[in-house]
């Protein structure tokens, strides 16, 4: 019986010694590459450990570092494990099978340097860890979580991982549900432009100059941003670019890669406002136009607003108006309202055409050109005939003989003349709609969008409103939020006038 347990004994020793002689030589690899790596950012961002380490949480609350990569952190808050193994808190032992090693004692980690997160644009910035929301009037919020899912209450955010239930005030991830968050009011950095190598173009400050794939610069919306080699996205600060996969990684962190935007010789113009029903008032970009008391437009701070029936007020999207205690309501979340202001009308008194950028006289009708573009049609709510050369007054039909026809007999048909431009000028072009993609087949070159569905060469995989494949005839397109139409390179949607803009 001795005999057995000695010869027991010695087995387990040897396999302590060969763990721990592996532990050692693993330690002295990661040694081996720390100048080179990235330290590892613990929950919160607030602090770090070095690289190949694991955060585990110590007795005292803060963060600890365990000298394995993802190492098992023991519940007694100041031993570890390597991956694989099992705390053994009394023996004071790591245990796998029949091996065994001694616990591993973690270090305290060490403060990450608070760098704030400057969010798209360059205008706005908020505290480090915490996520860029974007907000009415073309502001920006902070969510007080990193790589957070902003809500389209344009109020609230999630946890990265979790949808917003707007219905019911929650983040949901499949049958977990959680209070969701509250965004706080980003601060307004003194905006300065990045000016790229060679001085004739310039990016907005907190932006990453980047040369595109024609060879002009493109600005990267994130600060020392990594440049993708396809001359079209880029990553933050420590990642790397996968291009076969479209995303930014950071050992085994993974996360979705941005698009540049083309640089601007010349200081970058405001976003364009937003034209009421009727073109004779708008509102500030990201404003939802509603009717006041008096009967003229007024402007609510929030995109997609609801619109109180007391014609003052408003509540952000998906919330209703409680005229009552005069607050917004969700379920059981209630907000206080929103007061409209006064809609700009044009300093001329004219009329503003639907892309924003043409105006007609007051008793004039915009109306289409044949060449693109909109024209002035004398009369007010005049008809703008099919051939997009002439119009005719109200209350009469353009005929195929050019002339006009209504209760008080036939007219001639008066030509359009060319709208003037609105200063500043914002470039629109006709958005696209999507066509329905195909089940995959054999041809080369198809753009694959998924493992059955495809579309031809030149064209943009977009998902439709029914939530299924289609095809914008354009390469490398941007995809329409109402899930039917698509936008060129460079551009962004204008749900609002049926446009792309630039």
């Amino acid at each position: 019986m001795k005999h057995w347990l000695d010869n027991r004994l010695s087995q387990v020793i040897c396999r302590m010694r060969h763990a721990l002689l592996a532990g050692i030589l693993l330690t002295l690899a990661y040694a081996a590459f720390a100048d080179e790596a990235v330290n590892v950012v613990c929950p919160g961002g607030q602090y770090q450990c070095p690289s190949g380490d694991t955060c585990c949480r110590l007795s005292s609350g803060q963060w600890g570092c365990c000298l394995y990569a993802h190492a098992v952190c023991c519940s007694d808050h100041i031993h570890c494990c390597p991956s694989g193994y099992t705390c053994n808190v009394a023996n004071g032992t790591c245990n796998r099978g029949d091996l065994l090693m001694p616990l591993a004692t973690k270090n305290v980690a060490q403060p990450v340097e608070a760098v704030n997160v400057v969010c798209p644009g360059g205008r706005y910035e908020c505290r480090s860890g915490e996520t860029c929301c974007k907000q009415g009037g073309g502001k920006y919020g902070c969510c007080p979580l990193p790589m957070a899912v902003c809500c389209n209450d344009s109020v609230h955010c999630c946890p990265k991982g979790y949808k917003c239930n707007v219905a019911h005030g929650t983040c949901t991830k499949g049958e977990f549900n959680l209070p969701w968050y509250e965004k706080n009011d980003a601060q307004e950095v003194e905006l300065q432009s990045v000016v790229c190598p060679g001085g004739q173009y310039q990016c907005p400050d907190g932006n990453t100059c980047c040369k595109l794939s024609s060879g002009q610069w493109g600005c990267c919306p994130l600060p020392n941003a990594v440049c993708c080699s396809d001359g079209q996205h880029c990553c933050p600060h420590g990642y790397t670019c996968d291009v076969s996969s479209g995303s930014c990684h950071q050992g085994e962190l993974v996360i979705p890669w941005e698009e540049k935007n083309l640089a601007k010789p010349v200081e970058i113009l405001p976003e364009p406002n937003i034209v009421c029903p009727g073109g004779q008032a708008q509102c500030p970009s990201g404003n939802t136009c509603c009717r006041l008391a008096s009967g003229q437009w007024g402007c609510c701070p929030l995109p997609s607003a609801v619109c109180c029936s007391d014609h003052i007020h408003c509540c952000p999207h998906g919330y209703t108006c409680d005229i009552s205690t005069g607050t917004c309501s969700l379920g059981e979340m209630t907000l206080p309202w929103f007061e409209k202001t006064a809609a700009a009308l044009p300093s001329n008194g004219g009329i503003i055409c639907p892309n924003s950028s043409s105006i007609c006289r007051s008793t004039e009708t915009c109306c289409m050109m044949a060449k693109g573009g909109w024209g002035c049609c004398p009369g007010v709510n005049a008809v703008c005939c099919p051939d997009k050369i002439h119009c005719c007054p109200h209350g009469t039909k353009c005929t195929k003989e050019n002339t006009c026809v209504g209760a008080a007999g036939i007219l001639s048909m008066v030509t359009k003349t060319k709208a003037k431009e609105m200063a500043p000028k914002v470039e629109t072009v006709p958005w696209i709609t999507k066509t329905l993609a195909l089940p995959l087949g054999t041809k080369e070159g198809n753009v694959k969008c998924d493992s059955s569905h495809f579309c031809p060469d030149g064209n943009t995989c977009c998902k439709l409103a029914s939530r299924q494949w289609g095809c914008c005839p354009l390469p490398n397109a941007v995809c329409c939020s109402d899930g039917i139409h698509c936008c060129p390179h460079g551009y962004t949607c204008d749900t609002a006038s049926g446009r792309c803009q630039k």
